[in-house]
């Protein structure tokens, strides 16, 4: 798994980097001011948010493996229906 963050202090400390060891994930190759890496991942995030928080009741999934069996279908959807409304444009 690639975690995206900004570079802000709580990111790059050691705490965050241990988490992620621990995690198994990797932190995104993202270059300092690269807005558009940013941007991509605030993108995705935020459709993420709208589609699967705002519109559903509490809980969305059952617990945390649940989230985790969900998350490439949802990423691939996004990916997907990002896709293709772009090239609508």
């Amino acid at each position: 798994m690639i975690v995206h963050s900004d570079r802000d202090g709580q990111y790059v400390g050691n705490a965050y980097k241990a988490l992620l060891r621990y995690a198994k994930a990797q932190r995104s190759p993202s270059q300092r001011a690269g807005c558009y890496d940013n941007a991509q991942a605030e993108s995705r995030w935020s459709r993420l948010k709208t589609e699967l928080l705002e519109l559903r009741d509490w809980p969305v999934f059952a617990d945390l493996a649940d989230g985790k069996l969900a998350l490439p279908r949802i990423l691939t959807t996004t990916t997907t229906t990002c896709a293709v409304l772009a090239s609508a444009i």
